[in-house]
């Protein structure tokens, strides 16, 4: 197959898609050696100057990727796909699904909560979102009871009915944040 298209740019995107929409099932049915063996195809069959010319799909390919390794336990070529993303000059909003997977990493293959925490932190910063390091009990209470008078504004049983967010600026750390609740 990869043969039939080598000098064919075109159909060589078309195939890299293909190939990422197939390690997308394979890693939704836990079909992890499937989906990266399908991931390893459509990074080949990029171009040279992929990051330049399909930016969207080498990041969709080298973040399903890095999920995928992920889930095998693959720790280096999981980071393999993280360093070609992070290396790159994208806005955080384009990276942050990578830094998720690298969190999670840390929490879960690495054991490494405090690391975690420490890029969580770094993420939400390059996001507007400045949460102290090392809060002082003052500025947790405070921090608590601005919350508290918002919150008494809100009919509790009436929280269930409000908007679900969709401005990613607001649901990239909020999803950040629900990571941590390890």
């Amino acid at each position: 197959g990869i043969g039939l298209v080598s000098n064919n740019e075109k159909k060589r995107i078309k195939l890299s898609r293909l190939n990422l929409q197939a390690a997308t099932k394979a890693m939704n049915v836990s079909a992890y050696g499937s989906g990266a063996i399908y991931i390893k195809t459509g990074i080949y069959l990029l171009s040279a100057r992929h990051w330049t010319t399909q930016k969207s799909l080498s990041l969709a390919l080298y973040t399903t990727g890095a999920k995928i390794e992920y889930c095998n336990g693959n720790l280096d070529k999981m980071q393999n796909y993280l360093d070609e993303i992070f290396e790159q000059n994208l806005p955080i909003k384009e990276k942050a699904e990578a830094q998720s997977t690298h969190i999670v990493s840390l929490i879960f293959l690495q054991d490494n909560c405090n690391d975690a925490c420490i890029v969580t932190l770094d993420v939400l910063g390059q996001l507007g979102v400045h949460i102290p390091r090392n809060p002082s009990k003052l500025t947790i209470i405070s921090s608590f009871l601005k919350t508290k008078l918002m919150l008494k504004r809100f009919d509790t049983n009436k929280l269930c009915d409000l908007p679900v967010i969709v401005d990613k600026t607001k649901l990239i750390p909020m999803q950040l944040l629900s990571q941590m609740q390890v």
